[in-house]
């Protein structure tokens, strides 16, 4: 037999979610990427590669950059740099 102080602990646990009548959020989305942008000394040397590398994507352009347009919808911008990154980057010990 279920006593009152019972009842409104069950009660209770299904208000605040540990009870079976809270019902599961739905998941969110992937997430998605509008463009990304990519430091290179030679953007047309780039922009060759992965228009090889990738054969659904096209030359164009966005916010002045080049860029290569993919069939999923996401740009690959290309911005012109002065030196190419560290080869054997600092790391730092701890």
């Amino acid at each position: 037999m279920m006593t009152t102080r019972m009842l409104v602990a069950a009660a209770a646990a299904t208000v605040i979610g540990f009870g079976p009548a809270m019902a599961q959020p739905a998941p969110l989305p992937p997430p998605t990427f509008h463009h990304l942008m990519l430091n290179t000394v030679d953007p047309d040397a780039a922009i060759a590669f992965y228009i090889k590398a990738f054969p659904g994507t096209k030359l164009t352009q966005w916010g002045g950059y080049p860029a290569i347009f993919s069939p999923t919808n996401v740009l690959i911008l290309f911005h012109k740099v002065a030196t190419p990154p560290p080869s054997d980057p600092q790391t730092t010990a701890f």
